[in-house]
């Protein structure tokens, strides 16, 4: 979250820990915001995703 001086003020931002495959699109991942996270994906919300495909 950030302290509001940027303009940002009370903007959710979280991580999803499981890795998605982007190859399933926008409407894919913004379904998994809406039903796996119970977040609305169009309320401004910023959501990281971990590609399935990464290596290490």
């Amino acid at each position: 979250m950030t302290d509001g001086r940027d303009g940002f003020a009370g903007r959710c931002e979280t991580i999803e820990p499981r890795p998605v495959d982007f190859r399933c699109g926008h409407n894919a991942l913004a379904l998994i915001v809406q039903t796996e996270l119970k977040l609305d994906p169009h309320s401004g919300v910023t959501v990281v995703f971990r590609s399935s495909m990464a290596t290490g």
